[in-house]
């Protein structure tokens, strides 16, 4: 019987023990190699967008070791909080911030178009300057930072002032003198060192 082209091919395929025929290990790595490419092109594909995506953050939060010192200022002191910057400190631009609220004109006061209530460390707004509080031009009810010698350096819920070794600074609210007694409310300072120039 005379035997195809066809069956020949057939023949060809199969072994001695009618088993497939191994591809030899050079090429079955180059068609997995080939197969694979495409999917590794598009995971890398993948991970290249979602880097782009991750936003990058950047905390804003002073160091811990820019802390100086943590403290409290109550609305109903007339006398204050008062830091000395230490002598073996260099000359530097010293920054706070307050935060809490306080009350220096309560709820109750009947007196038209005046603002009272809890404030935060700015005060409040509206008051005309009075030479019977410490810093005469800033708000009523206000933090202010002053000298012992009455100079006024800093007011409101964050600021910056200069220190040298030494130095003095009386944190309180702003308050006609002889009235602090029925404030209420604390303010929480921290105050810390700072790399841009006070007043």
């Amino acid at each position: 019987m005379k035997i195809s082209d066809k069956d020949k091919a057939k023949v060809s395929f199969w072994s001695n023990n009618s088993q497939p025929q191994e591809m030899d290990f050079g090429t079955r790595l180059s068609n997995w190699l080939k197969s694979t490419q495409g999917i590794l092109i598009s995971i890398a594909s993948i991970l290249s967008s979602l880097a782009l995506m991750t936003p990058h953050i950047t905390s804003t939060k002073a160091p811990k070791n820019n802390i100086l010192v943590e403290f409290s200022v109550r609305a109903d002191s007339e006398e204050g909080y008062t830091y000395l910057y230490p002598e073996t400190e260099k000359t530097a631009d010293l920054e706070y911030t307050a935060l809490n609220t306080w009350t220096a004109i309560p709820n109750e006061t009947q007196e038209a178009g005046v603002s009272r209530g809890q404030i935060n460390a700015d005060g409040y707004p509206g008051f005309a300057a009075n030479e019977q509080k410490p810093c005469r031009s800033e708000h009523t009810g206000a933090l202010v930072v002053t000298r012992p010698s009455g100079a006024c350096v800093a007011a409101g819920v964050s600021n910056k002032f200069n220190a040298k070794p030494g130095d003095k600074f009386i944190f309180k609210m702003n308050d006609n003198y002889r009235l602090y007694g029925d404030n209420k409310g604390v303010m929480n300072i921290t105050l810390s060192r700072s790399n841009s120039k006070g007043k």
